[in-house]
């Protein structure tokens, strides 16, 4: 047991620190997530169904007029690994087990690579801090930062496999981090991690190739390709059916043409994915936190504490200013962030760690440097995105997968793991055996590099840099716009005397070690105690005791207006929810409702068509700077809301109003149709919207129209959906009294993938109508109508994951025993 005291010592000290850092979590109060409210809503009705009827729904009706609940909180039972993910979290409340989970990782990793427990907990504490992987704990991106904390482990186990002669203990435990960080559901951060193990293996193979070895190289990477088709098995159910979903959400491709013959939408664009892109410069927030003046939205009249400073330029000069319309114009200009990137806050890397990284560039010398430099380097310039466009296209055009995922941003992560990774390298090297010679001269090129920049920006700010950002250009009055640039300047210049001072003392340190002056275990003492003080602090801007709120107020609040919808709307009819801010940017309402709108980034792709073209509101926004003018929507907006049968309508006073009062009247659950438009194409669907009447005519698209059959509206008929007996994957309709053949139309979202139609237990065929709903023929003695979502995808994939989590766990109990049996 004695060797596994310093490892318990080590978990030890990571809950200490996830637990003081995120204190108010043990008063009992919560992180202040805005997306995981959002989260909340999509998912109550699928939770709802899991403990009513002990089963999954792959269907929920509360959002969007209906959607697959692939994204929304379905779980997937076959999946075993799962608790394996639980356990490893110890039962620590979120979000202490995200930062608990980022540090046990890159600990992991560091011991793989032979490194003394006591650096490798400093190398996990510089790691784990990084600022952007608090940051998303404090917006709640939490799958996110699941996957990011698998990373590490993935690293280890790939490298393990390798380099050590237990390659099928590297692979078996290879196999269980993937799985697991598949599990977490962020295939973004997976596919970055993809591409550090690209790297490596070619890194791996040049190695291989150059001591004749290539069969043991490609026998190693055989087993690690297995591994990997085991963990995907392992989440077979979730990436089957989000595979099946992708094409026919927002992230696909679209069936409008443009007037100039093009597809009006082909999917991700280049602009979309580029939206949130690092400004070249930018990456100097790897050294200095406020090098572009911290986060967006934040103002110079406030210091990086959130205190309101009075000896700011632009506040002496605001208080000057009579004229109280533009001063307040101007304070809402007055923001300390100058850069172009549009999204959150700085990268910080710790200016310790990038200190160590460039020592590592000049000191390390093993392959290790040469994999990390290249997927280092190409990560952050595929982060900057449309800032270095030729480059991003280029490998959104060719590199299989590149194009699917936005926010290019993210893919800095490689580079945090990169430089933390590196920095411990050469650390652990240093402190070792070696050339005190060679260590001083590489010591203090590492210096005069980091050491120089930012004393240089201290002492000099605005020699190189002009402090202006593209939206500055609007500003036409230049004594303000001084008085910015200046305050811009100090607070770069406060911010890189503080990696300057941090540089400076570890370097000395180190030095000191060279010299023979101070002994290792203080050198990591005193590194460790640097580099918390230093991360710490600046994560302690972005995420601190100000974002935890009582458990009471995270809550979803119901208001008067949702009791009186609650109890009125006897046939579940839809509500529009128009007291937020954007109502189909919320999921407010589908936490009590069947709602209109709803909060996903990958809604059905007509859905948001229909939205974007007849129902949008008309406003004017300001857009990168530019004004852009919505267009009006379609005259027809109350009748296609109709259609979506909303009979409930929130007003900005929170007040529920009737939708017939709004001059929308709900077709209901269904109803028959006295005729249908064939039509040639999308285009002609949607435009039809002009001039429908969605309670008598139906729209349908010429390749549906082989299922269209005579038949003559007989009034008498009616069509109910089964309020009682409801559930989102499993809808019946009870009617009455049809003589004859009918066309019925659902106020239902059609999706082709899943959905299956019965009459008498025998399924039927139905179809698209009016672009997005339901429609079928029914036949004379017609009595019940059933839909049932079966989706083939997400049973195959429960049997194939039980299957491979069951084989999973099996391999991973043998390898452990035989390694604690020798």
């Amino acid at each position: 047991m004695k060797k596994f005291v310093p490892h318990f010592i080590a978990i030890g000290i990571f809950i200490a620190i996830s637990a003081i850092y995120f204190s108010p979590v043990l008063e009992g109060k919560v992180l202040d997530m805005s997306d995981i409210i959002q989260y909340k809503g999509m998912s109550r009705e699928i939770q709802n169904h899991r403990i009513n009827y002990d089963e999954e729904t792959q269907w929920t009706g509360t959002s969007f007029s209906g959607m697959p609940s692939y994204q929304s909180g379905l779980k997937s039972n076959g999946n075993l690994i799962q608790y394996v993910d639980k356990a490893l979290q110890l039962g620590l409340p979120r979000p202490m087990n995200m930062l608990f989970m980022y540090l046990i990782g890159f600990y992991i990793l560091l011991l793989t690579l032979k490194i003394d427990y006591k650096l490798a907990i400093v190398g996990a504490i510089g790691f784990a801090f990084s600022s952007y992987f608090i940051i998303i704990l404090q917006v709640g991106h939490m799958t996110k930062a699941h996957a990011i904390a698998y990373l590490p482990l993935i690293i280890a186990s790939a490298l393990y496999t390798f380099r050590s002669k237990k390659w099928l203990l590297g692979a078996v435990f290879t196999s269980l981090f993937v799985a697991l960080q598949l599990y977490s559901n962020h295939y973004q951060i997976t596919y970055y991690t993809v591409i550090i193990l690209f790297f490596i293996g070619v890194v791996q193979f040049v190695k291989e190739l150059q001591n004749k070895t290539l069969p043991n190289f490609f026998k190693r990477t055989g087993f690690l390709v297995v591994a990997a088709l085991l963990a995907v098995g392992t989440n077979l159910t979730r990436l089957a059916t989000t595979m099946e979903y992708a094409p026919e959400s927002q992230r696909g491709k679209s069936e409008l043409i443009n007037p100039n013959g093009q597809k009006k939408d082909e999917g991700m664009t280049f602009d979309y994915i580029t939206e949130y892109s690092y400004g070249i410069s930018e990456a100097m927030t790897f050294l200095i936190p406020n090098f572009m003046g911290g986060p967006m939205g934040r103002s110079v009249l406030y210091d990086s504490d959130g205190k309101f400073n009075k000896n700011s330029e632009t506040y002496k000069y605001l208080n000057t200013t009579r004229n109280q319309n533009k001063r307040k114009k101007l304070q809402q200009q007055s923001l300390s962030y100058w850069g172009d990137k549009g999204a959150g806050a700085p990268t910080y890397v710790g200016a310790i760690f990038m200190f160590l990284f460039i020592l590592g560039i000049v000191y390390i010398k093993s392959s290790f440097r040469i994999w990390i430099l290249l997927a280092t380097i190409l990560s952050i310039m595929l982060g900057w995105g449309h800032n270095f466009a030729e480059f991003s296209r280029f490998f959104i055009d060719f590199i299989p997968g590149y194009g699917k995922f936005r926010a290019v941003t993210m893919i800095m992560i490689i580079a945090e793991f990169g430089i933390a990774l590196l920095a411990i390298l050469a650390l652990n090297k240093f402190l070792n055996k070696g050339d005190d010679k060679e260590k001083e001269k590489k010591l203090k090129l590492a210096f005069y590099i980091t050491g120089g920049i930012t004393l240089v920006l201290a002492l000099f700010p605005s020699l190189f840099l002009s402090f202006l950002s593209p939206n500055d250009v609007n500003i036409e009055d230049q004594t303000f716009l001084n008085a910015l640039t200046t305050d811009r300047a100090s607070i770069l210049k406060s911010d890189a005397w503080r990696s300057f001072i941090y540089i400076l003392l570890s370097a000395g340190v180190l030095l000191m070690f060279v010299k023979g002056s101070m002994k290792k275990q203080y050198v990591v003492i005193i590194l460790g105690v640097l580099i918390i003080s230093d991360m710490w602090s600046v994560d302690k801007r972005y995420l601190n005791e100000t974002h935890f709120v009582n458990e009471s107020s995270f809550k979803i609040q119901k208001t008067p207006a949702d009791d009186f919808i609650l109890n009125n709307n006897l046939n579940k009819s839809r509500v529009l929810d128009m007291s937020v801010q954007s109502f189909f940017a919320s999921s407010r309402a589908s936490f009590f409702h069947n709602s209109i709108g709803g909060y996903s980034a990958a809604k059905i792709k007509r859905y948001q068509e229909l939205y974007d073209i007849c129902i949008r509101p008309t406003r004017d926004t300001i857009e990168n700077g530019k004004k852009r003018t919505y267009p009006l929507p379609s005259p027809n907006k109350n009748k296609v809301l109709s259609m979506l049968n909303c009979g409930w309508v929130i007003n900005q006073n929170q007040e529920a109003v009737m939708s017939r009062y709004k001059g929308i009247n709900p077709l209901g659950n269904a109803w028959f149709v006295s005729k249908v438009n064939i039509v040639e194409n999308a285009n002609q669907e949607i435009e039809s919207f002009n001039s429908l009447n969605p309670a008598n005519t139906a729209i349908v698209d010429k390749r549906f129209s082989e299922n269209v059959m005579e038949f003559i509206l007989d009034s008498s008929s009616t069509i109910k959906l089964n309020q009682k007996e409801y559930k989102p994957n499993h809808l019946i309709y009870n009617l009455t009294n049809i003589t004859s053949k009918q066309l019925a139309v659902f106020s239902e979202i059609y999706y082709e993938k899943g959905w299956n139609a019965y009459i008498d237990g025998e399924i039927v065929p139905h179809f698209r109508a009016n672009y997005v709903l339901r429609a079928m023929m029914v036949p004379a003695g017609t009595s019940k109508i059933e839909f049932k979502f079966e989706p083939t995808s997400y049973s195959t994939g429960e049997t194939v994951a039980y299957a491979s989590s069951i084989l999973l766990l099996l391999l991973l109990g043998f390898v452990s025993y035989k390694e604690l049996k020798s």
